[in-house]
């Protein structure tokens, strides 16, 4: 994928998080022999312009991102790799696998680790993937952010986005998606207040080519060089994600430790941790349990007190 500034952008799973990596190197590079007679700002030490690429982490299985072209993540995301999250699904409630923007018309953002779930008809499929033939996303009567209700007669809800396998090819006696279509809509709203269901976009999706490779024990995007990545695996936590700038992806257990997500602790008041009252109280006791049993036993012994 690509949006005209960047050299490619990556979007990917682990099974666990979902990652995003944008690269800008042409465009430094760019910036670099243009701005070469210029100064450049300067923050702890570096250039602002040090990193070659930018990147994201969110927990999660579901890519939704709220800007093109990682918009149409989803999509390719439904085609092929949607199986194993849809065969979990029981009660019909789904991340929506797109985000269409608040306050405009469009509908909504999904923000990491504050995914807002929608009603869904999903329409089970067999095929190689396990991916589902159609899934109709539902929208409420209302914008979930704001709660304003939709004019009439989209108060009674309609249908968000339309996903479904066009078709599909025999590869070793299986069925195999060969092309795909998504298109998300929106309620548009006239200056009179009247509602207007539009098409805001349309996906197609075609399988060129299908080749067996190797399994991979690192599924994330690789990086290119020093890259800016923001991390939005804290959200509850934190109220908010934090950036580091390296060379490689933190693991969640290295995100932690890092100083970067000390200092973003520290920010949110949630740094250090604090410690309930009880608990203070019970280790102090703890620390004073072995001076009371030494002293008791000197007293209990014969002519300790003499």
């Amino acid at each position: 994928m690509t949006n005209g500034i960047a050299d490619y952008e990556a979007v990917a799973c682990d099974g666990k998080d979902c990652y995003h990596l944008c690269c800008i190197r042409s465009a430094v590079e760019t910036m670099l022999r243009t701005q070469k007679n210029m100064p450049l700002p300067v923050q702890k030490g570096r250039t602002n312009i040090d990193n070659i690429a930018t990147a994201n982490v969110m927990k999660g299985l579901v890519p939704h991102y709220p800007s093109p072209p990682t918009l149409c993540a989803g999509a390719v995301w439904l085609t092929y790799a949607s199986g194993c999250y849809f065969r979990n699904v029981t009660n019909g409630w789904v991340e929506p696998a797109v985000s269409v923007g608040v306050p405009s018309p469009r509908g909504y953002d999904v923000y990491p680790e504050d995914f807002v779930l929608k009603m869904a008809v999903v329409t089970k499929g067999y095929n190689a993937l396990g991916v589902p033939e159609r899934v109709d996303y539902l929208e409420e009567g209302f914008r979930p952010v704001d709660k304003k209700p939709y004019p009439s007669p989209f108060d009674a809800g309609f249908t968000n986005t339309i996903f479904e396998i066009a078709d599909t090819t025999n590869w070793n006696g299986m069925a195999f998606p060969l092309a795909a279509r998504m298109r998300t809509y929106g309620v548009e709203t006239s200056s009179n207040g009247v509602g207007c269901l539009r098409l805001w976009h349309d996906y197609e999706v075609r399988t060129e080519s299908i080749t067996l490779v190797t399994p991979r024990t690192d599924y994330r995007p690789a990086i290119p060089g020093v890259t800016a990545i923001y991390d939005d695996r804290f959200t509850r936590k934190l109220g908010n994600g934090f950036g580091y700038t390296g060379t490689n992806w933190l693991t969640e257990r290295e995100a932690l430790n890092s100083q970067e997500y000390k200092r973003a602790a520290m920010a949110a008041g949630k740094w250090p941790v604090k410690i309930p009252p009880f608990f203070t109280l019970a280790f102090l006791c703890l620390l004073l349990l072995p001076p009371f049993f030494y002293l008791t036993r000197r007293w209990q012994r014969p002519g300790a007190g003499k």
